[in-house]
């Protein structure tokens, strides 16, 4: 990976360019991360967040990979206002393992709560709502109820 969190609370992953690698960024398990402002680019999978809780992914460029963002067995998840341009599949969430999920609620005492995909900029305007695919037990996918019309202007990004 290009920048990995193994295990972490309270993670910020800010300001950065990572491309070409297998996976741009990777977090997981962790709580309470933010993953914003960067630029991943030419990667197998642009941001991958697994086993995680309440991450944040704000305001990043994610361009040109085989998979733009991929979450799976997280919860309270916000991905919000990326721009998606020419990735192969822009996003996915593998929420299957609803045993992993609810030991947050057992084990951290935590609440489980939907994954929220609002605002980001899916490779062209769009007038009606952008699916994300994914697997819940069998199929089901998350919505994406705002996207963007035009591509966020990110500082410091190409």
């Amino acid at each position: 990976a290009g920048i990995f969190i193994l295990m972490g609370w309270n993670n910020t992953v800010r300001g950065n360019i990572v491309s070409q690698s297998e996976m741009g960024i990777m977090v997981g398990p962790a709580m309470n991360s933010n993953i914003s402002l960067n630029d991943i680019s030419e990667s197998n999978v642009g941001v991958l967040v697994i086993d995680s809780y309440n991450t944040m992914v704000y305001r990043n460029n994610v361009s040109h990979n085989e998979l733009g963002v991929c979450t799976g067995v997280t919860s309270a998840d916000k991905i919000l206002q990326n721009n998606f341009i020419g990735n192969n599949r822009s996003a996915i969430s593998i929420q299957g393992f609803l045993s992993k999920i609810k030991s947050l609620k057992i084990n951290l005492d935590l609440p489980i709560r939907r994954n929220v995909w609002k605002g980001n900029y899916w490779d062209g305007p769009r007038s009606s709502p952008y699916m994300i695919p994914g697997v819940f037990l069998k199929f089901s996918f998350q919505v994406d109820w705002h996207p963007a019309q035009e591509p966020y202007d990110i500082p410091g990004m190409r």
